[in-house]
């Protein structure tokens, strides 16, 4: 029988198989080609949403909080004009009158350790232990304050009384239905009075020591108001 020749050594068959193999090459090549692709491409847009989210993501909010700090700095009200003697927030010191009667001293007077520049004084004595002092106020006033004590005294254990009246008929007479305050004070004990004038227009002071002894009976700032 005799042998028949093979196909790999026909030389039309081995190009016919060499064409078919290397379409097949291009074809893989050109399919592995195109997913590399498709894959770059993939990387790439994951890649730039990635980065466009970052960009468009916003940023937390930072809260800064300022604190101011202020610096206050108080001027010291001016000192009350000591030759202030007439008015003073609305009150009228009797020492700017011109009374009738016991004239008093005035000036500075210290009582109980405290000096009052408007202060009204009279000397107590044997023979002369009562002043009375009228004073025309020009119009009616509705209260009377001062401070009353001894500013010198030859005996501590005595006392002077202070009297105060609203002369309402103006008579210029101390009335004891118009007596509207009294209190009595000793050496180093002063006291204070606050009273009601009843809207008088006259006012009379009257200091009177209890027993004879010399002393300086001091109406410390009475002022009316």
């Amino acid at each position: 029988m005799p042998t028949q020749p093979r196909d790999d050594a026909d030389p039309a068959v081995k190009a016919a198989r060499e064409g078919r193999n290397g379409q097949i090459l291009a074809a893989v090549i050109t399919g592995l080609a195109g997913v590399l692709v498709a894959v770059l491409t993939y990387l790439a847009g994951k890649d730039q949403g990635a980065s466009q989210a970052a960009e468009t993501t916003p940023s937390p909010a930072v809260t800064v909080t300022v604190t101011a700090t202020a610096t206050v700095t108080e001027t010291a009200s001016p000192a009350p004009d000591a030759e202030r003697t007439t008015l003073t927030d609305g009150a009228l010191f009797l020492d700017t009158l011109t009374p009738t009667g016991s004239p008093p001293t005035t000036g500075t007077q210290r009582v109980g350790g405290q000096a009052y520049q408007h202060s009204l004084g009279f000397a107590t004595e044997c023979g002369g232990g009562t002043a009375t002092t009228v004073f025309s106020l020009g119009k009616e006033y509705q209260r009377f304050r001062t401070t009353v004590g001894l500013a010198e005294a030859e005996n501590s254990e005595e006392a002077v009384t202070f009297s105060v009246f609203a002369d309402e008929d103006e008579d210029g007479l101390a009335d004891s239905d118009e007596q509207v305050g009294s209190v009595a004070s000793q050496l180093r004990r002063p006291a204070t009075m606050d009273v009601r004038l009843s809207r008088a227009s006259t006012l009379i002071l009257r200091t009177e020591a209890d027993t004879c002894f010399r002393s300086t009976a001091v109406w410390g700032d009475p002022r009316v108001s």
